[in-house]
């Protein structure tokens, strides 16, 4: 919500993915969500109320409404046009929790907290992430 950020240079914190620092860690409070770009891609970066960090694709399945303009809520990223929530595996959810299996998922992205920077994993090794 608010400002976008983009994607600097490749950096590798583990020397065994290339990983791209997408924002400040500090930049992200708890309950919150940031549009970054992976290239040209946009993500949302989502700080849950409790756990790790995570990332989507950020477009809603539904409407491809940006999920960065949504609100964070538990561990779940609600769609600002009807409420649809998605999981951190990206899976779909009505407003009262039924599973939706159509449309699809929304693409999950590696993403890591590491020094005070959220990394984001390069789309050539990008990571799908299943419930």
């Amino acid at each position: 919500m608010g400002m976008t950020h983009t994607l600097l240079q490749p950096f590798d914190p583990d020397h065994n993915a290339q990983w791209y620092p997408a924002l400040r860690s500090a930049d992200l409070r708890h309950q919150k969500a940031i549009g970054v770009y992976c290239g040209s891609r946009p993500v949302v970066i989502v700080r849950p109320e409790a756990g790790l960090v995570f990332a989507l694709d950020d477009r809603c399945t539904h409407r491809q409404v940006p999920l960065s303009r949504g609100v964070v809520s538990g561990t779940f990223i609600r769609c600002p046009l009807h409420g649809i929530k998605f999981a951190r595996s990206g899976r779909c959810y009505s407003p009262d929790m039924v599973l939706e299996e159509m449309p699809p998922r929304a693409e999950g992205w590696g993403c890591r907290e590491k020094e005070g920077w959220i990394f984001e994993v390069v789309p050539s090794v990008r990571t799908v992430l299943r419930a």
